[in-house]
């Protein structure tokens, strides 16, 4: 298993054949997975390293998959106002409430 993890899976999920960039690369996807709830087992450098403790890897990726189901964008946001009786050309007034706070 360690050696395919280490030849096959992280060279995959590292997206550069570069490893100058594995550290950069591995760092937007810590970031993006603290986001959504997923919290890094270990450092990007650790992860990018040939000599990387696959299970460790492993434990941070099986994380995912007990993320919770997400707000879908539309529901994000209400519309009010007269949309019904909007005609190309003709001004149309309506209010936008953005219901997440996370959006700016």
């Amino acid at each position: 298993m360690g050696n395919v993890f280490k030849y096959h899976i992280l060279p995959f999920a590292l997206q550069s054949p570069n490893p100058d960039r594995w550290v950069s690369n591995l760092d937007a996807a810590l970031s993006g997975a603290r986001r959504i709830g997923v919290e890094p087992v270990m450092e990007a450098r650790d992860m990018a390293s040939p000599n990387v403790e696959y299970l460790g890897v492993m434990a941070w990726a099986a994380q995912f998959q007990w993320i919770g189901d997400r707000t879908a964008p539309g529901d994000k946001v209400e519309v009010t106002g007269t949309p019904l009786k909007a005609r190309v050309g003709e001004e149309c007034h309506f209010k936008l409430d953005v219901l997440d706070k996370d959006i700016r």
